[in-house]
């Protein structure tokens, strides 16, 4: 594989110009869109031109090329470039030419060698142009037509706009003549007197009118805490002795009134006291000289499990 082609078509691509030593130098030039001796036009296309030289050439660009893709050393780089050179002059001394990518090809003639460019890179095609057509001239009548059909046209579109308003205001006219006429002798007048309201029977409140029943009064078996005060009226409260002097109980309710403890005893059924601190009436069932004997004693009489949301609490 002839690497030193390859490196010819890269560098005439990204610089426009490489020289090779032992062979000339590629030049490419941009072309722009021309027509040609047949009246063609040419499409914009890069031409890649060629010049021998019997000197020796050096481009230090097409070696390095070589380094970065090989991964070799400048000696080494020179050496393939050099072998690379001389492949190809064996081809155009075989076989008459030698292809340069698709740059195009060098090709043996009788003063040496000369180079054939390739157009293919040209993406637009030959397109023909023919010669513009004589401007035609408008024809005086018909120019003098079009003037009176524009004129008559307005004048239609004015009559027409006429009508409309007409016909709206003629509607106008038969609407308000068909409203009832005011008698002059028929006179409005605003009334000043007191109306007098009429009186609804009232049914007298009967003394032996029995008692609605009570509502239904809900209850919540809730602990008490500082962040939730109740407030209620003052209300004579009766200090009820305690049992015994236990330090511990067991609460099963934490009520807001006395009345509300009272209520929850009668509806429960139980050995059940009142202890007034806080601010809260809280009901128990049981005591404790201390927190842990008191604990055991609930536990194993079952008292959590029939009362769940019972408390110890010191007295």
């Amino acid at each position: 594989m002839n690497n030193t082609k390859l490196h010819i078509e890269h560098l005439i691509a990204e610089h426009g110009f490489v020289a090779v030593p032992g062979l000339g130098t590629f030049v490419s030039r941009h072309m722009p869109a021309a027509f040609d001796a047949d009246g063609q036009l040419v499409a914009p296309a890069d031409i890649v031109s060629f010049e021998t030289y019997n000197s020796q050439l050096s481009d230090d660009e097409l070696c390095a090329s070589l380094v970065r893709a090989l991964e070799c050393d400048t000696t080494a780089a020179s050496n393939i470039l050099t072998d690379d050179v001389e492949h190809i002059r064996r081809e155009i001394e075989i076989e008459g030419h030698s292809e340069i990518g698709r740059c195009g090809r060098l090709v043996k003639n009788s003063d040496g060698i000369e180079f054939e460019a390739k157009n293919d890179a040209s993406w637009l095609q030959a397109l023909p142009v023919s010669a513009l057509d004589a401007e035609e001239k408008p024809d005086p009548a018909d120019i003098a037509a079009q003037m009176h059909r524009e004129a008559f046209l307005r004048s239609l579109s004015r009559t027409a706009s006429s009508a409309a308003a007409i016909a709206v205001f003629a509607v106008l006219a038969f609407v308000f003549s068909q409203l009832p006429a005011r008698q002059p002798e028929d006179h409005k007048y605003a009334s000043l007197g007191i109306e007098k309201q009429s009186s609804l029977p009232v049914r007298p409140i009967n003394a032996d009118t029995r008692r609605a029943e009570p509502s239904l009064v809900l209850i919540f078996n809730t602990p008490a805490d500082a962040s939730s005060p109740v407030e209620s009226d003052p209300i004579a409260v009766v200090q009820l002795p305690k049992a015994n002097d236990d330090a511990y109980c067991l609460v099963v309710a934490s009520l807001a009134s006395r009345a509300d403890a009272e209520l929850f005893i009668k509806y429960n059924q139980g050995d059940f006291n009142i202890l007034e601190k806080d601010g809260r009436f809280r009901v128990y069932t049981m005591t404790g000289e201390s927190f842990a004997s008191l604990y055991h004693a609930a536990t194993d009489a079952g008292m959590f499990e029939k009362h769940p949301n019972a408390w110890i609490c010191k007295r």
